[in-house]
């Protein structure tokens, strides 16, 4: 579903774009640097997941900052201090006077200097996969080999650096891929990657660390590449009273699994981490008046098998699972569920299914597709 684009403007005249998922404790979160597209990442199930996830428990302000997406492009100040007037600019339109700051990967960076030099505004550190300083990342071969593919053929680059991102080139894997590559494709253009490469280079938060006082989390996974425990663990380690997190596996996307999320929800004092429990989340409060208008009607016999398995918690990994099917055809089934329903998020669903009576129904009582 379109998600409302909203822009504030920097005090050196720069046009931010924003959009805002949920309600409850304000977070305002980068995706990535310069991966950066809300529209284009909350357009695909895959990237969509892990923010619609936080905006049932959370205020979620997803930001692509300057350079990229759709912020202003070809902006000469890509100092960490005039990225941190991209957070100002975002508070400010969105009337926040304190407020959690969250970071994935390059970005995280800019949290960290916000944090650092912003301590009356922030209340919680999250970071994904944070490194002092891109130097820190130069010793991964897998990263060393691909670089340059991007002044060569930059869809080859967009393409491999992807499965590299996602950690893998299996079946699995290849949605999550190209739903990554679709967000390198809007973040940035080809013929403005060197320029914001050199731009961002010298970003680092050595001298930062011990000046953050916001409650911090970190996180990485166990055999994750280039963002190693080591790299990751040097962040927390910096960070005064910094909690530290790594969970398994070698994903670099946090929307790959409940795990990320189930961590921020705890770190941000969520009583119900998993937050899709029919009966005790806010969605299902919130729809608890509701009953089923006649939408269910709309969905075909395996939409509604694949909506009761949401329902259940299972992610669209253990639905292909259950169903005997590819993880894209459960992935393009969970869209389609979204679209038909009007709804943008797992949990909605979750809710309406278990307020609605189809759980209580059963399979067999769901009449013909």
């Amino acid at each position: 579903m379109a998600h409302p684009v909203r822009y504030a403007r920097t005090t050196d005249r720069v046009n931010i774009a924003f959009t805002e998922l949920g309600e409850g404790e304000p977070i305002i979160y980068i995706m990535a640097l310069p991966w950066s597209n809300f529209s284009v990442g909350l357009g695909n199930p895959c990237t969509a997941r892990h923010p619609e996830e936080i905006g049932a428990f959370a205020r979620l302000l997803i930001v692509d900052p300057r350079g990229c997406g759709l912020s202003d492009h070809n902006v000469e100040d890509l100092s960490l201090d005039a990225f941190a007037l991209d957070i100002d600019a975002v508070a400010d339109a969105a009337n926040l006077k304190r407020f959690s700051v969250y970071g994935s990967a390059e970005a995280s960076r800019i949290m960290i200097r916000y944090a650092a030099t912003r301590p009356n505004r922030v209340d919680r550190l999250i970071l994904w996969l944070p490194s002092v300083s891109a130097g820190r990342l130069r010793a991964d071969p897998v990263l060393r080999a691909i670089a340059p593919l991007a002044y060569r053929d930059w869809e080859v680059f967009v393409r491999t650096l992807s499965h590299a991102i996602v950690g893998g080139w299996d079946m699995e894997r290849a949605p999550y891929a190209e739903a990554f590559a679709d967000l390198m494709r809007g973040g940035i253009r080809s013929n403005e990657y060197s320029q914001f490469v050199k731009g961002v280079a010298t970003h680092d938060v050595s001298a930062d660390l011990t000046n953050v006082r916001a409650k911090t989390l970190v996180l990485t996974r166990e055999q994750a590449a280039a963002y190693t425990p080591a790299v990751v663990g040097e962040v927390a380690a910096g960070i005064p009273n910094a909690e530290f997190v790594y969970t398994p596996g070698n994903w670099l996307m946090p929307c790959t699994g409940d795990d990320i999320t189930r961590e921020i929800a705890r770190f941000m004092n969520v009583s119900d981490p998993q937050h899709l429990g029919p009966g005790q989340s806010d969605l299902a409060r919130a729809l608890a008046g509701r009953s089923d208008d006649g939408h269910a009607s709309k969905l075909s016999q395996r939409e509604r098998e694949v909506l009761e398995l949401v329902a259940q918690g299972m992610t669209n990994s253990e639905i292909a699972q259950e169903l005997v099917v590819a993880h894209a055809t459960a992935s393009r089934h969970v869209h389609n569920i979204l679209n038909k329903l009007g709804m943008s998020r797992r949990a909605e669903l979750a809710a309406y299914a278990a307020v609605s009576g189809l759980l209580a129904k059963g399979r067999n009582d769901y009449g013909q597709p």
